[in-house]
This record gives C-alpha cells, sequence and structure tokens, in this order.
C-alpha cells in the first residue's frame, strides 16, 4: 500500500530533486516516465510522482529504461524500490455489458486491486454512466456528447501515462467507432472484455444493487441487447458463471502476460 508524499509523515517529508527526461530507445521521442518510489525500512511509506529516473534521499539515482524493477540504495544501507511504467506498459482495459451484467463491480475492485501494483493515482477509472448522466446529463442516443468526452478522458490518461479502466454498456452502434478509434490509438496494451449476462441473470443481480430503486426491471428489459460484442480479435467473453474474483484475476493475469511478452 502507498501513502501519499504529504500524508503520515512525522515532520516532512524527504526533499526530492529535480530528474530530466529519460530518452528511451524504443520511443520516437523522449518521454516522461513515471516512477513509483516506495521506501521501506521506515514507519511510513511515500509515493513521489518523478519525471524521469529513480533517485534515492542521498540524491543518487538509478533506471532501467525498459521498464522493471530500480533498486537504490540510501546512506542508510536500506533498500529502495521503485518501478518504472513506460508507455508501453500503459494498460486500456475496456468492459462492457448490459445493465446489471456486473461490469461496474469489477471495473472498481479492478481499480483497487491495480492500485496495489501501481500506486493511488496510477489508474484512472471512466465510468460512461458518470460522464453521460452525471457530467453532461444527456440522453443516450448515436450522437451525445458523452461520446466525445469518453475518448478525450481516456486519451488525456495516456497523456498522463496512467492505466486506464473503461466501463459502460457503450453499445456497439453508438460507441463502436469511437472505441475502436481510442483501441488503435492507445499507446500500450489494451484488453477488452465483453460480460455476456442472460437477461434473468442480470435482472436477479439488479436486485442486489443500491441503485435498483432508480429504474424498473422493465427498463432493464428495454436496454438488453443480446449481441452487443465489438467482434474485434482479442475481446474476451465472460460468461454468468465466473466471479467477481475469478474476473479480476483473469484480467490482471492477461495484463501481466502481456507485460512479459512485450
Amino acid at each position: 500500500m502507498f501513502i501519499g508524499a504529504n500524508e503520515g509523515w512525522f515532520g516532512n517529508p524527504p526533499v526530492l530533486p529535480k530528474l530530466p527526461k529519460i530518452h528511451h530507445p524504443n520511443s520516437p521521442s523522449s518521454i516522461h516516465t513515471r516512477t513509483l518510489l516506495r521506501f521501506t525500512g521506515r514507519r511510513n511509506e511515500q509515493e513521489s510522482e518523478l519525471t524521469g529516473i529513480g533517485v534515492n534521499r542521498n540524491g543518487m539515482n538509478s533506471c532501467n529504461c525498459g521498464g522493471g524493477i530500480v533498486k537504490l540504495q540510501d546512506g542508510d544501507g536500506l533498500l529502495s524500490m521503485g518501478e518504472v511504467m513506460t508507455m508501453s506498459e500503459q494498460h486500456l482495459i475496456i468492459i462492457r455489458g448490459n445493465s446489471g451484467s456486473g461490469k461496474t463491480t469489477v471495473a472498481n475492485a479492478l481499480r483497487s486491486a491495480m492500485r496495489e501494483k501501481f500506486g493511488k493515482g496510477g489508474t484512472m477509472l471512466v465510468s460512461q454512466d458518470a460522464i453521460r448522466i452525471d457530467i453532461l446529463d444527456v440522453k443516450d442516443t448515436s450522437d451525445n456528447d458523452s461520446i466525445a468526452l469518453i475518448y478525450d478522458i481516456c486519451m488525456y490518461g495516456m497523456k498522463l501515462k496512467k492505466n486506464v479502466i473503461l466501463e459502460g454498456i457503450l453499445d456497439r452502434w453508438k460507441y463502436g467507432e469511437i472505441l475502436l478509434k481510442l483501441i488503435s490509438e492507445w499507446q500500450g496494451q489494451t484488453h477488452i472484455y465483453y460480460y455476456n449476462i442472460p437477461l434473468d441473470v442480470t435482472l436477479n443481480r439488479h436486485e442486489m444493487r443500491p441503485q435498483k430503486e432508480l429504474f424498473s426491471k422493465d427498463h432493464m428489459r428495454s436496454w438488453y441487447n443480446s449481441d452487443n460484442c465489438l467482434n474485434i480479435p482479442g475481446e474476451r467473453i465472460i460468461t454468468e458463471d465466473v466471479s467477481l474474483g475469478e474476473a479480476i484475476v483473469m484480467i490482471q493475469k492477461d495484463c501481466d502476460e502481456r507485460d512479459r511478452t512485450r
């Protein structure tokens, strides 16, 4: 677990120097890698956002520009560790499915799980409903303003060198074009999942949701689409027999395997 740079310290946190850009051999231009320094052997841990290479408390630095673990030694002989995330290691995870399929629950649990690896702030969660309903308050038409905004927010996450989890119904005939554009332009790993859950199962799951009073089962029946896959290479189908924990493990393994084979 990481603790923010200004949280939980007795006194002031260590002062970290400004660092230069890294010229990555596999990038067409210089990039800023996101380094998470995890200080150990102290009362607390610190999460630091740095531009460039890892640095210990005495200003000594070490870096593996290709990504991986950075080992640092400070003056007290205590080992510090960091993890470098380059553009090629960023993950775009798209989780789609009908209302009541379980996609939002999985997306929230997945972001919490990814925080353990990438640190607080390392993974953005982009919800279709939050953007379309809470922010824009527009109907889910084929030309609604949320379509472009969803793309822009996800691409902003890529620019910040963050992982992005995008979740929602994201009907193919409304959002398919922008999703394919996002997938093709993402400079990292992409993982696409579709919850293929029968209508009766989604209705039963709806009864256990906090928002069950916001819309009825009749609404869900009218929204239900039995064929909403993107039908693109690599798309994985999640069925009703896959538990929440199993889904999280599967997605994490997909990300880890892609990182190892990149």
